[in-house]
């Protein structure tokens, strides 16, 4: 009797533990497509702004207008970086206190790309 018991203990906290565990596993899987789908759909284009000469420019306002708006400016070394949902194609439009300019960009969709501008300043 007392083996019997205990096999149905040990087979009943066998079965509980198991489904337990597949449901912590499901809702892990669940969590994780959840929290990763916003960087598998993003588009991040990185790199310098550069002058004429191709030395880098600090301080560049640069506005980004596409299918989202977008405004960052260039660190001290010259150097941006913009994550986009989606990617797509932009307007990027540089400015500082004495001179602006536009180009047209491409931001990939999932991935991550080098872009250096190169501006006629």
């Amino acid at each position: 009797m007392e083996l019997t018991r205990n096999f149905f203990q040990k087979t009943v906290s066998t079965r509980l533990c198991a489904r337990t565990v597949r449901r912590m596993l499901l809702l892990l899987v669940a969590g994780l497509s959840v929290s990763l789908s916003p960087l598998v759909f993003s588009g991040t284009l990185q790199g310098l702004v550069l002058n004429s000469q191709g030395v880098p420019l600090s301080h560049v306002r640069i506005d980004f207008s596409g299918p989202t708006q977008h405004t960052i400016v260039t660190d001290a070394k010259g150097q941006y970086r913009i994550t986009t949902p989606g990617g797509g194609t932009y307007r990027v439009r540089f400015s500082n206190q004495q001179r602006r300019q536009e180009q047209k960009v491409v931001i990939p969709e999932s991935a991550v790309e080098l872009h250096n501008f190169q501006l006629t300043w």
